[in-house]
């Protein structure tokens, strides 16, 4: 078995929670979508299950069936407003669907009548994201309808950010957000609209809960804020090295000749590639950490390996390789990744493949 692993960091997820908690003040509905950003949704769902947050956010029903069929018993609030089929596994699996539409709300509350059962829902509106959410024209339709719908309950109300770090914008959003509440008689009802980047650029006291994301994993699109705010990196990324090869001036490793010796030169083999999420943009064109020293990666990302010089490395196969973390003084961040291939750090992250084991630590 390949020793290529990811290493989750349960004392730094809880410091993340407990940085969040303390910058809010609200309760938190932690955001494990994506396979938690690519930290492993079952590993976080279960160091986060007995955390007192109000629910656990998710994208869609699939993930939720995921972590129903593992035990996860915690209330899950689905984040993006579901469809039609997606009506029959919010009641079965006891999930609380976000809901943009009033035929959504029909039926959930028709399907809910038949099988005996009360279901909460939260009231998506848009403020100017333009993605998702109901609009003035149908938020009223919405509202004049719900006393007939005796099966559902209205329990929050949300709505999401376009740019969170756009204070102005964001700033505008929350205004229609609350005068969209008054007009329509819900400024009484829970409600939500603050990521990451609004928790902690923006002022939450309006609000009931909060909804971090890319926070709770110790992540900021700018690094400098996560670590002047105490937040911790909760992933590492790591590996071995498989094998090294000598080659002379003028020998090529990899494919398609996208590297050449320009003097004799010592490379080493590693097993991770873009199937496993490690972007194939990274050829020639990122680095590591061995023995304490920065490797450049060289040549082209295979499905399932990569190559770095290590000539001026005494290093042997087996020893560590750091993707993603720190060794000592030296480090290489998500956001460090992003910067190499124009990327923002999200896609870093969640696009590490599920066949990479994540162990926590």
């Amino acid at each position: 078995m390949r020793n290529t692993k990811i290493l989750i960091n349960k004392q730094n997820l809880l410091n993340n929670l407990k940085i969040i908690r303390e910058h809010s003040q609200k309760q938190v509905i932690p955001l494990i979508k994506s396979n938690a950003y690519g930290h492993g949704q079952l590993k976080v769902a279960n160091i986060l299950r007995n955390q007192d947050v109000y629910a656990l956010g998710i994208a869609y029903t699939n993930e939720a069936i995921y972590l129903r069929e593992n035990n996860i018993n915690n209330r899950l609030f689905i984040s993006v407003p579901i469809s039609n089929n997606d009506v029959d596994d919010a009641i079965k699996y006891n999930l609380i669907p976000s809901i943009d539409r009033i035929e959504i709300l029909i039926k959930l509350n028709e399907t809910a009548e038949k099988n005996n059962k009360i279901v909460d829902f939260h009231l998506f509106i848009n403020t100017g994201m333009n993605r998702d959410g109901a609009n003035e024209k149908e938020l009223i339709e919405i509202v004049n309808y719900l006393p007939q719908l005796k099966n559902i309950n209205l329990a929050a109300t949300l709505s999401h950010f376009a740019s969170s770090d756009n204070i102005d914008y964001s700033t505008k959003q929350i205004n229609e957000f609350n005068r969209l509440l008054d007009k329509s008689n819900l400024s009484d009802y829970p409600k939500h609209i603050s990521n990451s980047g609004g928790i902690f650029n923006l002022d939450n006291s309006e609000f009931d809960f909060v909804r971090p994301g890319i926070s709770l994993y110790g992540i900021m699109p700018d690094n400098a804020q996560a670590k002047n705010l105490g937040l911790k990196p909760v992933m590492e990324l790591k590996t071995t090295i498989k094998n090294i090869f000598e080659l002379e001036k003028g020998d090529f490793a990899g494919y398609s000749f996208r590297f050449q010796a320009d003097k004799k030169t010592k490379v080493a083999i590693m097993p991770i590639g873009y199937g496993d999420g490690y972007s194939f943009l990274f050829s020639n064109n990122s680095k590591c950490i061995i023995k304490n020293q920065f490797a450049n990666i060289v040549g082209s990302v295979c499905m399932d390996l990569i190559i770095c010089d290590v000539t001026e490395i005494d290093c042997e196969i087996g020893d560590e390789v750091i993707l993603i973390g720190k060794s000592e003084e030296k480090e290489i961040t998500v956001n460090d990744l992003a910067s190499y291939i124009n990327t923002n750090p999200y896609e870093i992250t969640t696009s590490l493949k599920r066949r990479i084991l994540r162990e926590v630590i």
